[in-house]
């Protein structure tokens, strides 16, 4: 049985375009997407730093650029409906403890009960054995016991292992 590994290029209007890859079984007549992109990196266009984008791309992680005008949260939506494979997802954006901003919508404790059947559907594709992760970076979301709560939240909406990385403190918040 041959396998033919064809690139082609998927894009969503709100993001830049990025690569899949259609495996055809020309014996079954059938066609499976590959996505070759684990992890992800969504970034904020207005703190995209020259010296991680360089690295981003040194070690093959691909990078897309969340639309400041549309809503971010149903931007990702979008993506991880078209890209269901994604067990890891950076995103690296503005904040404040508890408070995420994501395109333009703003993601607080208050707030995230609104967005929360888009939260639910991002890893729900993958199987159960998968332990998905959310690294949120450049926006000390995660720091005091407001952003301790919202993290949590988001935890248990999107049912993955969430990584801050920027905090007041010099230190990594990580729950799991």
């Amino acid at each position: 049985m041959s396998i033919h590994i064809k690139e082609t290029t998927l894009s969503h209007p709100a993001l830049m375009p990025f690569n899949i890859y259609r495996r055809t079984d020309p014996i079954l007549a059938t066609c499976q997407t590959l996505i070759l992109i684990n992890p992800l990196v969504l970034a904020d266009p207005r703190i995209i730093d020259g010296d991680r984008e360089a690295r981003f791309v040194d070690t093959g992680v691909v990078r897309l650029a969340l639309s400041p005008f549309s809503k971010g949260v149903l931007q990702i939506t979008h993506l991880l409906d078209q890209c269901p494979h994604i067990q890891a997802l950076h995103i690296y954006t503005t904040g404040n403890p508890g408070r995420l901003d994501l395109g333009q919508d703003i993601l607080t404790s208050e707030t995230m009960e609104r967005y929360a059947w888009e939260l639910q559907s991002w890893f729900s594709c993958l199987p159960s054995y998968i332990n998905p992760t959310l690294t949120l970076g450049h926006c000390h979301v995660g720091d005091g016991p407001k952003g301790i709560a919202f993290i949590d939240q988001l935890r248990h909406l999107t049912g993955c292992h969430i990584r801050c990385l920027c905090s007041s403190t010099g230190h990594h918040l990580q729950l799991v």
